[in-house]
């Protein structure tokens, strides 16, 4: 982006950010756990769109670990010899990984790896999946994009309190809300920002071209993919072919010298201009 503005070049840039998945209490807690599981450890989690924290409600907390573990016990059996489980993309990011861990646990928030193996040599880069429970504010986790196979879970009393607690976060790329309460759902897309969008589910949106995809604020600006991508990386050039008798009429009314006839003109225009119904639009979010 800098190399761009040094060349007055606009850009589509799409980041990445913490994509908070969102689970109602009335939703299932099995297909949420196996829906958002499957999002955030394909790859190991090194995706921009995975999800990178799920907010649960406090009452169903064990429970959606619990499915957790029944998912990853399902679809990554024996986790460090999985030729389906990916390993990390470089030993800095195994250690970073490592790092983000070892903080979450120093700071007092339960860190539960699931299919550990400590046989496995770090040069190896495999990384269990992991969950960060009790996870509070001061941890890196928190605080930075994770990328990787770790998912903190954190708890929240009501729905209203979730949505403050993503909205006074950076805005995301994504946004996953579990439920199926058509008003609730209404509720959470207009009172939230983010670049896209999936309800029960996870990152499916990124693979329908007819799509907009990309960020908002600090995960990004402008959208590409199908039709938007054509419009993202092209230039609208505006054309104007003046018309004879259209071209005449300016010429005597909007330029000078003016007279009383070019005032009654313009102000005839500037009324016909006010009197047009404008088209009102409403905006969801902030």
């Amino acid at each position: 982006m800098k190399a761009a503005a040094e060349n007055l070049t606009p850009v589509t840039l799409e980041l990445g950010g913490k994509s908070p998945a969102l689970v109602h209490e009335s939703y299932p807690m099995a297909i949420a756990a196996d829906r958002v599981c499957s999002a955030k450890f394909w790859n190991a989690g090194q995706t921009c769109i995975a999800p990178d924290y799920v907010l649960v409600p406090l009452n169903k907390a064990e429970e959606f670990v619990g499915k957790c573990k029944t998912v990853l016990s399902k679809r990554y059996p024996n986790a460090a010899s999985n030729v389906d489980y990916t390993h990390l993309i470089s030993q800095a990011a195994w250690e970073r990984m490592r790092d983000l861990a070892e903080d979450a646990r120093n700071k007092g928030a339960r860190v539960l790896q699931v299919d550990s193996n400590s046989d496995v040599p770090a040069q190896d880069r495999f990384f269990p999946p992991t969950f960060i429970l009790d996870a509070n504010n001061s941890i890196r986790v928190m605080q930075e994009e994770i990328f990787g196979p770790i998912l903190p879970v954190v708890t929240y009393s009501s729905l209203e309190n979730a949505l403050c607690f993503i909205n006074d976060r950076p805005r995301p790329l994504a946004l996953y809300y579990f439920d199926r309460n058509k008003s609730r759902i209404e509720k959470v897309l207009e009172q939230t920002v983010s670049g896209g969008a999936a309800i029960n589910d996870c990152i499916f949106h990124f693979v329908q071209h007819q799509l907009p995809f990309g960020g908002v604020g600090s995960s990004g600006m402008g959208a590409y993919h199908g039709f938007d991508g054509f419009c993202a990386f092209s230039k609208k050039k505006g054309v104007l072919i003046q018309n004879s008798f259209v071209g005449s009429f300016l010429d005597r009314a909007l330029k000078p010298p003016y007279t009383s006839w070019s005032d009654r003109t313009i102000a005839f225009l500037v009324g016909q201009s006010k009197a047009r119904p404008v088209q009102k639009m409403t905006l969801s979010g902030k």
